[in-house]
């Protein structure tokens, strides 16, 4: 009947019921109403090749659905083991019911395309559902789909695609051009091997706007987000996601995360992550979150950023976890500016917590209470082998370097080389291995003779260009001036 209100159930089923490899099942104009008490939802199993078209077709659940995407739960339009199906251009009401939409269960190279979910969920009951999931599957792609909506206080995410329990991750999942807004909570959950996230928008969601998540034996491997916008979620833009072994191989490029609740980027047990080229804004006003963190992570580069007017920290590398150990870090590139507080902020922070071997390269920072902020502030905590060099830091406000340390000692091999602002401040039981080629430190250069023009601090040196026997090596300047006093040092074969 396809008027909103019949329920067309038994007529579906027995239309798909009869599809065999390679039909079509084309659905009428209309709104098709499914579902009495203990109906089971309309399934497409071991199928090949079929399609299911919409024509400005709409289906509505009238009741809870018995059958369920395996982890997931219960599922209006299910596919369970079928091969290149197509479902397109059907908007599914899930009219409060607490189900998921339709989901992919153990299929193979299937693509949804141009579905939009809405309305699934009842409020105040707790759910795992999303309004799309899929399971142990391969090869499939999500194209042009809306999940939006949700029913109020119902936790729902939008898509909730591989990563309910142990085992039953995807692989080679494609999702292109989705959209996941006003949903209760994560906009798009994802855990697969080998996946691709492009051009998606995920906006005003209960949780995170895109997560790779992890479970044991549910890897998150060799994720490409690209092109995507997070803005406005209530936790973080990205975030990696993880109860099992850490996400791994995961490119960031492209994407806009702004005013979202928490960080625009934050990468928790990460292995091999790339940050890269994104434009990061305005992020944590409420919850005083950095615009990108970094914790329990290894081998992650965040570089050529924009990071503007976050609320209180640009980036972070830190955070207060118990064994917080972050290793081999670069942040290279970045512009970070309008910061409220720690532009960079790099400290081991907690009694076992060790931060190792990070590389902060070519950053331009503008504003905030310090422009790099780093040490220790817990005793235990470990930092060990890190080099501030070649930044640009004006306008800071407390401080342009800022380097403390609870106990002599806690951080060993630090170096500042090559960088311009204000000299460094020293907090207690600070110090560096290594200080030089600074715009604080003198300078250091060659010439013929010693100058007779310019400004020059004392301490600055020349050495001797045109060296020979009874010539001095150089001239250092004893007092600044213009040019300053100049005296000869040391001999050449004297």
């Amino acid at each position: 009947m396809a008027d909103g209100s019949t329920d067309d159930a038994p007529a579906l089923i027995r239309a798909v019921t009869a599809m065999s490899n390679g039909s079509v099942l084309e659905l009428p104009a209309g709104t098709i109403a499914l579902g009495s008490a203990g109906w089971s939802g309309i399934l497409l199993r071991r199928l090949n090749h079929v399609r299911i078209q919409g024509n400005a077709t709409t289906l509505k659940w009238l009741a809870r659905p018995s059958q369920s995407t395996a982890g997931f739960g219960p599922t209006g339009l299910r596919l369970h083991e079928c091969h290149a199906a197509v479902v397109a251009d059907i908007a599914i009401d899930g009219n409060g019911m607490d189900c998921i939409g339709l989901g992919l269960d153990t299929c193979t190279s299937c693509v949804v395309r141009g579905i939009e979910a809405y309305a699934h969920g009842v409020a105040r009951q707790s759910s795992s559902a999303g309004q799309f999931a899929s399971s142990r599957g391969t090869g499939n792609r999500w194209q042009a789909c809306i999940a939006r909506d949700a029913t109020p206080e119902s936790q729902i995410r939008g898509f909730y695609l591989g990563n309910a329990n142990s085992g039953w991750g995807d692989s080679d999942l494609r999702i292109e051009g989705c959209v996941a807004t006003q949903n209760t909570a994560t906009g798009f959950a994802i855990e697969a091997v080998r996946m691709t996230c492009v051009n998606c928008v995920s906006e005003s969601n209960g949780g995170a706007g895109f997560t790779s998540s992890t479970a044991n034996g549910s890897p998150s491997s060799d994720h490409v987000f690209q092109g995507n916008v997070a803005r406005r979620n209530a936790f973080h833009g990205w975030q990696t996601d993880v109860y099992g072994p850490n996400a791994e191989r995961i490119l960031l490029s492209g994407n806009i995360f702004s005013d979202n609740a928490f960080s625009g980027v934050f990468c928790h047990k990460g292995t091999i992550v790339s940050v890269a080229g994104n434009v990061i804004t305005g992020n944590g006003r409420d919850t005083a979150s950095a615009g990108i963190g970094v914790s329990m992570s290894s081998g992650v580069t965040v570089s050529d950023n924009l990071i503007e007017g976050d609320a209180t920290h640009g980036v972070c590398v830190g955070f207060n976890y118990p064994a917080n150990r972050v290793s081999d870090v670069i942040i290279a590139n970045n512009q970070c500016r309008g910061s409220a507080s720690r532009a960079v902020w790099i400290e081991a922070s907690e009694p076992s917590s060790s931060l190792q071997r990070v590389v902060a390269s070519s950053n331009i920072v503008s504003g905030g209470s310090h422009g790099f902020y780093l040490g220790t502030s817990a005793a235990g905590a470990v930092l060990d082998d890190v080099t501030i060099a070649n930044n640009i830091v004006h306008r800071a406000e407390a401080a342009s370097y800022f380097i403390v340390d609870h106990a002599p000692a806690q951080s060993t091999n630090v170096r500042l080389i090559g960088n311009t602002g204000a000299a460094p401040t020293f907090g207690p039981n600070a110090g560096l291995i290594e200080n030089q080629g600074n715009s604080w430190n003198a300078y250091r250069g060659d010439g013929a003779a010693a100058p007779i023009s310019g400004t020059w601090q004392r301490g600055a040196i020349i050495f001797n260009s045109a060296p020979a026997p009874g010539s001095p090596v150089g001239w250092v300047c004893t007092a600044s001036g213009e040019p300053g006093t100049w005296s000869r040092f040391g001999a050449i074969g004297a």
